[in-house]
Parts: structure tokens; C-alpha cells; sequence
């Protein structure tokens, strides 16, 4: 138990980003994925880890989401709840004393490697991870030219609780992958 939940503290989360790479390897070598047709996702730390695979092998993605991940560890820790930054800390790094490190486990920092098409989706009542982390998000893409998709939830934090909201995150999600995976904008379809 322990063992595996530590596997990823501070320098070596650069591993976990690692193994979303090799088991997209594993996939395609095994015959159970297209390599051209990978896209990768996650909500929370899975949307921190999306967007740090896709910026550290540009090459294996060709569509992404992110939902409520952590995109600049400085500016994560300056906005969340005070007792999220403080349970953050043992789990990344302190954010004075290891900035060299969160530096580089930010995914903002590497933005321009990142060539795939992103989803970027937020509560906007998210404590946890601050909206400012997908605005910022957002902001760097479309400062390099890219046209991320972005979908604020109003009324939602850090989970999307709404039934409505939920239907709308689907939808939106799916849209996206369909129109990104398949070539398709099936809306018009």
C-alpha cells in the first residue's frame, strides 16, 4: 500500500508521467490501440497527468482532456484552499523550497510541445483547483495559436455534481473525441 502511493512523490511523479507513455507502447505493441488514434484524459490529478504526458511525448496523443487538472504548481499553490496547499506539499514539493522542481512538473512551462487538440474543462467553483489554472491554460494555447476547446461549468467545483452539468460534460466530451478521433464534427452530421 504504502509503497504505491509514494511511488510518485516529488522528483518521481516524472515517472508516472513515464508510464502513461509506456502503457500507450504497451497498447499499440499488444495490437489493442491504433497509434494513430490515441487520445488521453483524466479529471483532477488525471488532468494534471493528461496534460504533462501530452507535453512529454507530443507525438503519442492526437487528442486530449483535461478536466480540473493543475497546470502551474505556483499558481496552484498561491490560489487553492490552504489545507489543499498544505496536504499538496508532502505530495509535490514545497512551493518555495522545491520551485525549481514544481517548475519543471508544470505542464504550463512545456505548452509549446504540446500539438494535439485539448479540452480544457472547469468548474467554476472549483476551491480545490482554482478556474485560474484552466484560464491560464487556455491563455498560453491560445497565445501560441492553438484553439483548445474550453467548457466552463458555472455552478460546479471541483466535482461535477449537477445532473445537468454532467450531461453537458458528456455531450461536450464526446463531441470533442469524435470530432478529433474520427474526423468527424458529427453536429453537422
Amino acid at each position: 500500500g504504502r509503497r504505491f502511493v509514494d511511488a510518485d512523490i516529488h522528483r518521481r511523479r516524472f515517472a508516472a508521467i513515464d508510464d502513461v507513455a509506456d502503457v500507450v507502447g504497451y497498447l499499440v505493441e499488444a495490437g489493442l490501440a491504433d497509434p494513430t488514434a490515441i487520445g488521453c484524459a483524466g479529471r483532477s490529478y488525471g488532468g494534471y497527468l493528461t496534460v504533462a504526458a501530452m507535453v512529454s511525448y507530443p507525438a503519442l496523443f492526437r487528442v486530449g482532456v483535461d478536466a480540473s487538472g493543475i497546470t502551474d504548481f505556483e499558481t496552484f499553490f498561491a490560489h487553492t484552499e490552504p489545507w489543499i496547499a498544505a496536504a499538496a506539499v508532502s505530495r509535490y514539493g514545497h512551493p518555495r523550497r522545491d520551485a525549481g522542481l514544481l517548475r519543471e512538473l508544470s505542464p504550463i512551462h512545456r505548452i509549446g510541445q504540446l500539438s494535439a487538440p485539448l479540452l480544457v474543462v472547469h468548474g467554476g467553483q472549483d476551491t480545490n483547483v482554482p478556474a485560474s489554472q484552466a484560464e491560464q491554460l487556455v491563455a498560453a494555447l491560445r497565445d501560441r495559436g492553438g484553439s483548445p476547446g474550453y467548457l466552463v461549468l458555472p455552478d460546479e467545483g471541483h466535482d461535477i455534481l449537477g445532473t445537468t452539468s454532467r450531461a453537458i460534460f458528456v455531450r461536450e466530451v464526446v463531441h470533442w473525441l469524435v470530432r478529433h478521433l474520427l474526423d468527424v464534427d458529427e453536429r453537422s452530421a
